[in-house]
């Protein structure tokens, strides 16, 4: 007799860090957009490109998985590590918006695979977080590809 089991779904999961002046100020879960889980999938299979850009803006319009831009783009920023940096099951995007770039209320954060359009493969709004001219804005994305 041959027992089949179901299936384990695998969904990514996302931790948000932000920091302001070096100092962490939330941490919050994030949202791989629909866009994001196809982009997943083509990785896999050799296909597009990787994630190079991170961005912010000011619209708080809850994130939805049909995202797919940023509401009110502010800046976006080359993220530190081209493609991010690979630990075990996850993959950390860091993205670092220094003073003078970015200046506004910050409510939402995306990571794209482009300096400009792209796929947004994971949106999140929270905040708001306030950036002043002198501030440094720092957002560590980590993804965890895993069990439900």
């Amino acid at each position: 007799m041959h027992h089949t089991q179901e299936p384990a779904v695998v969904k990514p999961c996302d931790t948000l860090k932000v920091y302001r002046n070096g100092v962490l100020i939330d941490q919050i879960d994030d949202l791989v957009t629909n866009v994001g889980f196809a982009w997943i999938a083509q990785r896999m299979k050799g296909q597009g490109g990787p994630i190079t850009h991170m961005a912010i803006g000011s619209d708080s319009t809850a994130a939805n998985l049909n995202d797919t831009a940023l509401g009110a783009e502010l800046a976006r920023v080359p993220i530190t590590t081209s493609g991010g940096v690979v630990t075990g099951d996850s993959i950390v995007f860091m993205g670092q918006f220094p003073a003078g770039v970015g200046i506004g209320t910050v409510h939402e954060v995306g990571i794209f695979d482009a300096s400009t359009g792209g796929n947004l493969v994971a949106r999140n709004v929270k905040g708001p977080y306030a950036k002043a001219a002198e501030d440094d804005l720092a957002f560590v994305l980590t993804i965890r590809i895993g069990q439900e």
